[in-house]
């Protein structure tokens, strides 16, 4: 019996493992083309766009044909040109071929200490995403 569940074990771990392959699921950090298509979207609402800075979450392992939920920071200008501080974002990541191809922005940068950014933070961590390691 012992050799039967060793045996079972063995070949549901490979089941998974093939599984997992297959599904399309890739790891990896953002590319420059894949940030860009995020900032693009985040940018959109900003008062002074090119001036945006962002900070980066890992995205995870993105599934070709998913809308995965990802979470980042962005730095923007006020109506009187001063920054005021990293918000966090939400955003819809469409993904094909293992790359992210379109964003949409769910979660807008609102103004710090705002309920926005409370509410976005909490649906972050909701998502398993650590706003504060974005670098």
């Amino acid at each position: 019996m012992a050799n039967f569940k060793k045996g079972f074990k063995m070949r549901f771990c490979v089941f998974v493992c093939l599984a997992l392959a297959a599904s399309g699921a890739v790891a990896k950090p953002l590319t420059a083309p894949e940030k860009a298509v995020i900032a693009q979207a985040v940018s959109k609402g900003l008062k002074d766009p090119q001036a945006a800075q962002f900070r980066w979450t890992d995205p995870g392992a993105l599934t070709d044909g998913e809308v995965k939920t990802y979470c980042g920071q962005v730095n923007a200008k006020n109506s009187y040109g001063a920054y005021v501080g990293y918000v966090p974002y939400m955003a819809g990541l469409i993904v094909r071929h293992g790359k992210v191809v379109a964003a949409i922005v769910t979660g807008a940068p609102d103004a710090p200490g705002s309920s926005g950014v409370q509410a976005t933070t909490i649906l972050c961590g909701r998502e398993g995403i650590d706003l504060e390691s974005a670098q």
